[in-house]
């Protein structure tokens, strides 16, 4: 994990790139900052529509979509301490 960063870089980062959270030092505490919209149609965006931006589904089943997630959650997936299975 990075070193968390002044607050007045941290504020750059974000704005260079507000897609990524950054961590800022601020006294004594470790603080995350993200950037979030204004725009009341995104607030509303559902999962069904981010799916549907990210590529044509329409032809996959239930049983397919599920081992193709399972398939990317495998791969990129770390161990939390006492949430294992």
């Amino acid at each position: 994990m990075s070193q968390p960063l002044a607050l007045d870089q941290a504020l750059e980062a974000l704005k260079r790139d507000p897609t990524h959270a950054v961590r800022a030092r601020v006294g004594e505490l470790t603080v995350e900052l993200r950037a979030v919209t204004d725009s009341p149609a995104e607030l509303e965006r559902s999962a069904a529509d981010t799916l549907r931006e990210i590529g044509p589904w329409e032809g996959e089943t239930y049983e397919e979509l599920v081992s193709l997630f399972a398939g990317v959650r495998q791969r990129t997936s770390r161990a939390v301490p006492h949430l294992e299975r």
